[in-house]
């Protein structure tokens, strides 16, 4: 209430809106500001975890809100985006009406939502309308299900009569939306000018960020001293901030469950698993089952450290989780907004999803199911790539360049084909026979790194390292200085 009177300090003001920015749940917004700002608010579900655009409205100046430009954001789940409402709201103290996509698909029900705008525009000073999950009523007109396009063109069509006349500056009323769907599966008129035209992209937190982040996520619970908001933001690399939250309350209920008072860092660790890997199968499997497995991971620990230019491994597991029996857990060893993979590092995959099909042929002679059976296997993986080398990127040795993806497979003769493949089996056997020879050579290291695995089940990142320091081994990837800030040079 003092923030919205304006009788709050710089300082509360800069802390609630650093707070706004990275809370992801909706409902703690609703709970701890909704009463202040909101004469009538529903709930909103997030949507599932992938790609989500926000699109939006923005008053061109002062606190009219009639007289817009459009805005259009993308970003990832978990993100925030319905919060993103809150901001103009909060700015210009006005109403916000939250609500779910079904609340708006039928013409009665947009007739009763535009009509409680105007009414809340001209009792609170303007309205803004958030509709998350745009695309359940907004998808391109004519994609429907047969017998459901008429009904869906003429939902779009009147939502477009809507939106145009809310133009009127007297209206006083700002729209958002968001969805998870992508932007071509938005019909092209709602984003036209005058609309929804602009596009605001939404990525996940930074370093910095994900410290920060850490930092307000334990101030709300009790953390041991081994807890620390810098390491936790090099660890959740690649995490959204509703991920974070999701770690730290996982946290808060093992420690719960272990009668601790406060959250220690393995409790962390343990929840972070959970959340990342999935939970620990309780299914019993034999020893022999296990061996195998720990030598297959341990081909794909040392792989990914001697060749790998780009990954480091944080994690390798035996234990049973999401269906596979185990698993190396690997992120990349500088952290970049965005990257361009050349040959070394498409091989150098190749060589990695390899690794566990040489290691067992190695330690055990043969080898298991593990290595292949449909998407997501070993040899899946390495074929794809090898294939997306050849066809899209001209890296086969025959010469042939092109994106031959482009073509229909009809359209290409069976000579180009034939070409394509052998191109591909040529990089496949190539990396198999360097994933051999490396192996071969550090086969004393896959021995006790395969031992190792198999008696504790899991190596976390420091008993990784300790075993390739305890053989002298250099990694491919080396991680990058940090440059010297001026303040340390001077010192």
């Amino acid at each position: 209430g003092a923030f919205v009177q304006g009788r709050s300090s710089a300082t509360d003001r800069r802390h609630i809106e650093a707070h706004l920015e990275q809370c992801a749940d909706c409902c703690s917004v609703v709970e701890l500001l909704g009463r202040a700002f909101v004469s009538r608010a529903q709930r909103v579900d997030r949507g599932p975890d992938s790609e989500r655009q926000v699109q939006s409205l923005e008053p061109s100046s002062g606190q009219q809100l009639g007289r817009y430009r459009v805005d259009h954001g993308i970003g990832a789940g978990g993100m925030g985006l319905v919060f993103s409402a809150w901001d103009p709201a909060l700015e210009r103290s006005v109403a916000l009406k939250l609500l779910r996509p079904e609340l708006a698909a039928t013409p009665d029900a947009r007739e009763r939502l535009l009509a409680e705008a105007r009414a809340l525009a001209k009792t609170e000073g303007g309205c803004i309308i958030f509709i998350d999950e745009i695309d359940a009523f907004a998808r391109p007109r004519g994609e429907g299900q047969a017998g459901s396009s008429n009904s869906e063109n003429a939902t779009i069509n009147q939502f477009l009569t809507e939106m145009d006349g809310l133009k009127n500056e007297s209206n006083n009323i700002m729209i958002l939306a968001a969805t998870n769907a992508p932007e071509h599966k938005i019909d092209p008129a709602i984003m036209r000018a005058g609309r929804i035209e602009r596009k605001i992209y939404i990525a996940r937190p930074t370093l910095e960020e994900r410290k920060e982040l850490f930092k307000f996520y334990f101030s709300k619970v009790s953390i041991a001293d081994d807890v620390n908001p810098d390491r936790w933001a090099r660890i959740a690399v690649g995490t959204s901030p509703s991920d974070i939250d999701s770690i730290v309350r996982e946290g808060g209920l093992i420690a719960l469950r272990g009668k601790r008072e406060t959250i220690t860092h393995k409790d962390l660790m343990e929840a972070y698993d959970r959340i990342t890997l999935g939970a620990v199968s309780r299914e019993k499997y034999n020893k022999k089952s296990i061996m195998r497995t720990a030598y297959h991971e341990a081909g794909h620990a040392i792989m990914t450290y001697l060749v790998h230019p780009s990954n480091e491994v944080i994690k390798a597991t035996v234990k049973p989780r999401k269906g596979s029996l185990g698993m190396i857990q690997h992120r990349e060893i500088e952290e970049l907004a965005a990257s361009s993979p050349n040959r070394e590092q498409w091989l150098a995959d190749i060589q990695v999803g390899l690794a566990g099909y040489v290691a067992e042929k190695l330690m055990l002679g043969t080898t298991a199911s593990g290595v292949g059976g449909g998407p997501g296997s070993d040899f899946h993986r390495a074929m794809r790539v090898a294939t997306y080398m050849v066809r899209s990127l001209g890296m086969g040795d025959s010469g042939l360049i092109g994106d031959f993806t482009a073509m229909e497979q009809w359209a290409l003769s069976e000579r180009t084909k034939q070409v394509l493949e052998d191109d591909a089996q040529k990089i496949l056997q190539d990396c198999l026979q360097e994933t051999t020879r490396i192996l071969t050579e550090n086969k004393a290291v896959l021995e006790f790194f395969g031992q190792e695995l198999l008696e504790k089940g899991d190596l976390e990142y420091d008993e990784v390292q300790a075993i390739f320091n305890k053989f002298h081994l250099k990694p491919a990837a080396v991680r990058p200085v940090p440059e010297e800030s001026e303040e340390t040079k001077e010192s």
